[in-house]
């Protein structure tokens, strides 16, 4: 068998995240037809909820341990993608071709599923980083030595693990990458910095 499952995860031989998305879009997709057919006379606001409640989470499991990545397999962030905007137009019950899914979703205040892996994978950074859970980084990645004549970043970056494989590479170095872009002042206003669209590899 070139797959098995391992906590909730559908692992690959080849460590490819494509049959993974494929089982979760599916899922997905699924759960978001059966939550349509039961719900479909309720207002927009419980629409929404059970979208973000049952639907969601689904494609959000372990996406900060890895994920698929815009720059890496853009047909499988668009599986992805395709349930939430799906969850928009239900959620509005607008249907119409002419009608504009990304002003649903920003009227629903839904940010793109990729905004959101990026940004949950900075608030696990930072759990590390401040001994939040159980794994410091500076046991396993090297701190970059700050020098006072550059004057970008912060004085708590890392240097990127090198990556042999896209799949390793748009996994943990993506994230060390998107926490050394990220200028983080005051560590409790942490959440505003992560409204910033982090551009990585």
């Amino acid at each position: 068998m070139p797959t098995a499952k391992y906590l909730g995860l559908n692992l690959h031989e080849q460590l490819s995240w494509n049959f993974h998305t494929d089982v979760t879009a599916k899922k997905a997709n699924r759960t978001r037809a059966f939550i349509a057919r039961n719900i479909h006379s309720c207002p927009k606001k419980v629409k929404a909820a059970c979208y973000t409640t049952l639907v969601r989470p689904m494609m959000e499991y372990a996406t900060t341990a890895g994920a698929p990545h815009r720059a890496h397999t853009v047909q499988n962030c668009h599986k992805l993608e395709q349930v939430q905007r799906r969850a928009a137009q239900f959620a509005c019950h607008r249907y119409e071709k002419t009608a504009s899914v990304t002003a649903m979703m920003n009227d629903l205040k839904w940010e793109s599923l990729d905004t959101r892996r990026n940004n949950q994978r900075l608030i696990m950074f930072y759990r590390m980083q401040h001994n939040i859970v159980s794994f410091t980084p500076a046991d396993h990645l090297v701190p970059v030595q700050r020098s006072y004549g550059r004057r970008s970043g912060h004085d708590e970056m890392y240097q990127v693990p090198y990556a042999r494989t896209s799949v390793y590479k748009y996994s943990f170095p993506a994230t060390v990458c998107m926490w050394n872009t990220t200028f983080i002042s005051d560590p409790f206003s942490f959440t505003s910095v992560l409204q910033n669209n982090c551009q990585c590899l």
